[in-house]
């Protein structure tokens, strides 16, 4: 089995369960899950998070949900959690998580992995050192489940070989198959965001095609526009037209008019107009005379 620390530069940015705590920080449980099962803390806290595998009523959102193992990690079983320490039931379920006194780290709880003979695997520091360093405060027992990976499927089997991994090697399998499910997840998650993708374009063309509609509204209303300008500027052609020959007309009978103002007005005068009424009569009487 080989230490792992949960300040590894690999993941220890990472964000742990649902929260802001990171797995630098407060990943000593799944880094000790990961060294049992043969896979890495970032790897693990991923399939925990899938399978909503974090209490999320939680403060940090980041407390794992022990039974959530059996589902993300098939060859890990999870048996029980244990709040008083019990030494003798320990060393029975070596390799065993057990939870410790984390002052020594400036921590109020820390989780290390009792390997046996008086000697843990500490996540924080990466490394193998005697159980004494830590005072234990109680402990989890996760079994994992032997198998022959030969007894799986041929196809898994083939796959392997074809990669040039001996599928009894149990350790270098686990970690290429766990490699296979990280990309699998990848191209998913590339899949659904290549759905949204496609529903943002066809939101575009359908927008596109309302806005086509829109501009041939107004290429259809800017020539009838047009049309009606086209028209009104005919009018005002005849109509200039029509002031022209009436402006002709009016010059030639204004060359006719022998009167000037002066003689027009006095005309208009009723004493001239009674003088020229008497006049006309006068002249009717005289032929008829005659």
């Amino acid at each position: 089995m080989t230490p792992l620390s949960q300040r590894d530069e690999r993941w220890k940015d990472i964000k742990l369960g649902f929260g802001n705590t990171t797995i630098g920080g407060y990943g000593c449980v799944i880094t000790c899950i990961s060294m049992i099962a043969g896979l890495t803390p970032d790897d693990v806290n991923e399939r925990l998070k899938n399978a909503n595998g974090y209490d999320t009523k939680s403060v940090n959102k980041n407390l794992i949900i022990w039974e959530k193992i059996n589902e993300v990690i098939p060859n890990l079983k999870f048996i029980k959690r244990v709040r008083a320490y019990n030494n003798e039931d320990v060393r029975e379920n070596l390799p065993c998580l057990v939870e410790v006194d984390g002052s020594r780290i400036g921590a109020e709880t820390h989780w290390v992995l009792y390997l046996g003979n008086q000697q843990m695997a500490d996540p924080w520091y990466g490394n193998v050192k005697s159980t004494n360093y830590y005072a234990p405060k109680g402990y989890a027992v996760i079994k994992k489940v032997e198998e022959n990976m030969t007894d799986k499927n041929d196809w898994i089997v083939a796959y392997l070989t074809e990669w040039g991994v001996d599928a009894n090697n149990e350790p270098l399998a686990r970690e290429k198959l766990s490699q296979i499910k990280r990309n699998a997840d990848k191209y998913i998650e590339l899949e659904k965001q290549i759905s949204n993708l496609n529903k943002e374009l066809e939101g575009a063309r359908a927008e596109s095609v309302t806005w086509e509609t829109r501009y041939e509204a107004l290429v259809k209303s800017g020539a009838k526009i047009e049309e009606e300008v086209a028209e009104k500027n005919r009018k005002i052609a005849d109509l200039e037209t029509a002031n022209f020959k009436m402006s002709q007309t009016l010059q030639k009978y204004k060359d006719k008019v022998i009167l000037t103002q002066e003689e027009y007005e006095r005309l208009l005068d009723k004493d001239n107009i009674y003088k020229y009424e008497w006049f006309t009569r006068f002249l009717s009487l005289f032929k008829k005379g005659r």
